[in-house]
């Protein structure tokens, strides 16, 4: 079963993707995210056949896979790190093809029951590890 597993101010979830989810800051999203440049419908990400793929809806501060933002769509992979506003991410599915470390020598992204890992996980990240996205608050 693909799961999204989500690092936000309030800790970390793992949440079970149905096969269409929408990720945003409107409670109406099957996933809501609390986070003040998360655009209100943010992106999507839905199952085709045996793969996920991520939507981007026009957000104005962007979505990014692995570091780079994404335009439209693109495919997920097992392992990728996921960030929308100052909301990060990790796609996990064990059927799915691996993404490759985001930094030369980390170990991947699973340990062997399954479950996400990575060096420093839950940790706020090492200065310079990820660019930093755009920063525009949106009104409430």
């Amino acid at each position: 079963m693909a799961r999204l597993i989500l690092q936000t101010a309030e800790g970390q979830q793992a949440i079970e993707l149905r096969p269409v989810n929408s990720l945003g800051r409107h409670p109406n999203n099957s996933i809501q995210l609390l986070d003040k440049i998360v655009s209100k419908e943010h992106c999507i990400i839905e199952q085709r056949g045996d793969h996920f793929v991520l939507r981007d809806l026009g957000s104005l501060n962007g979505t990014f896979i692995n570091s780079e933002r994404v335009r439209g769509e693109a495919p997920l992979k097992h392992g990728d790190e996921i960030a929308l506003g100052s909301t990060r991410g990790r796609f996990d599915d064990p059927g799915a093809p691996v993404a490759p470390p985001l930094v030369p020598g980390w170990p991947p992204a699973v340990n062997h029951q399954g479950a996400a890992q990575a060096p420093g996980y839950g940790h706020p990240p090492r200065e310079g590890a990820y660019p930093a996205p755009p920063q525009q608050q949106y009104p409430r």
